[in-house]
């Protein structure tokens, strides 16, 4: 993804949460947030907020503390402001696999007791979507370029639940907010949310 992408990205998610982050009117419909009142909230100079949301976003390079103070107001994440609609599909579909890695991480818990490690890859082989193997009677020597393209997805599997597992896990603080942080790591990883929007 390129830096135009994210700025054109970044415009459209502004814009349209700027036509609603305003208080309500009389008939509790959400009004538009004025600029100025955003620009007096966050102490982003109006002209920063103007460049941000026009021409799609390419001229924009906000810095991360402007886009920071600007997430704090509207009081949402800001990677929110960065996300497009491709990454908030992976993220549903990665909420949607959480029955499952849950499952395999209780399971796993309770074969290896609350002191042995859990990890991303662990809950994915318990939960038998990693690593993908080929057909039976396959051989290498059969079809090589089948062969390559799995081991190729194995290792971006690996390497997205390895990511996304120390990104989590960072701040957990009980077995039960590692247990569940993990096996959301080992979700996005199997729907290859990490990959969503980089190409």
């Amino acid at each position: 993804m390129t830096t135009q992408d994210i700025g054109q990205i970044l415009a459209t998610n502004l814009t349209n949460i700027l036509k609603v982050a305003g208080s309500l009117d009389e008939y509790g419909k959400p009004k538009r947030i004025r600029s100025t009142d955003l620009q007096r909230a966050t102490g982003v100079a109006r002209s920063t907020l103007r460049t941000l949301q026009k021409d799609g976003g390419r001229e924009s390079n906000p810095d991360l503390r402007t886009l920071c103070r600007i997430a704090d107001e509207l009081g949402i994440p800001v990677a929110f402001l960065l996300m497009d609609s491709q990454q908030w599909l992976a993220l549903i579909e990665a909420a949607l696999d959480m029955p499952t890695m849950l499952g395999a991480a209780a399971l796993l818990d309770e074969e290896q007791g609350i002191q042995g490690p859990l990890s991303a890859i662990k809950i994915l082989r318990y939960a038998k979507v990693y690593p993908l193997e080929a057909p039976l009677g396959g051989t290498p020597t059969g079809n090589q370029a089948r062969y390559d393209e799995l081991a190729s997805k194995n290792e971006e599997k690996r390497r997205n639940a390895t990511i996304a597992e120390a990104l989590m896990q960072a701040g957990a603080r009980t077995h039960v907010a590692r247990k569940q942080l993990t096996a959301f790591a080992a979700s996005l990883a199997n729907r290859g949310l990490a990959n969503k929007g980089s190409t």
